[in-house]
């Protein structure tokens, strides 16, 4: 996701560094794994705002960090049908541990009714940004949102421990 920031003070370099122009506006980006339950289980960044998600997957290192967590006492992973795997959205490639929705002309009646089936999971991931977002004040007011000193990062993180814990309570 985006994390709206003020507009960086310094040169224009700076400026366009942080500014997505899909989202039009200058931003931090971040990328999690979330899991069915809403709690937030992986959290990456942040990242200059115009960057694409794709890139942020592969400096991320997720998809080695999953294989790494599964591998049997061979080094071996297991086969397909029985590894853990982030389920994404058609911006994204597939990979050992990372699912793309199946998109394209292409596209079988059984791939769309998996597509159907899997888009909830990958909803709980943007819930769990809004749920962020909500759940601080200052992530919303746009004079807070200053880059200096790595305080928006460590706001940005701090409140997603609190609303991970919230979401154990409840």
């Amino acid at each position: 996701t985006s994390v709206r920031i003020a507009k960086p003070n310094g040169n224009w370099a700076c400026q366009h560094l942080f500014y997505n122009f899909k989202s039009q506006f200058h931003c931090l980006a971040y990328q999690s794994i979330s899991a069915p339950d809403g709690m937030i289980i992986h959290l990456w960044g942040p990242k200059a705002g115009k960057h694409n998600d794709r890139l942020l997957l592969g400096e991320s290192g997720v998809n080695k960090l999953l294989e790494d967590l599964q591998r049997l006492p061979d080094e071996r992973l297991p086969q397909e049908g029985q590894r853990f795997s982030a389920y994404t959205d058609r911006g994204y490639e597939n990979n050992t541990c990372i699912w793309a929705a199946h998109h394209g002309i292409l596209v079988t009646v059984q791939q769309a009714e998996y597509n159907d089936i899997m888009s909830p999971s990958r909803v709980c991931v943007e819930w769990g940004f809004s749920k962020i977002k909500n759940f601080s004040r200052l992530l919303g007011r746009l004079y807070n949102m200053q880059v200096q000193g790595n305080c928006v990062d460590v706001h940005m993180k701090a409140t997603t421990l609190l609303v991970n814990a919230h979401t154990m309570l409840h």
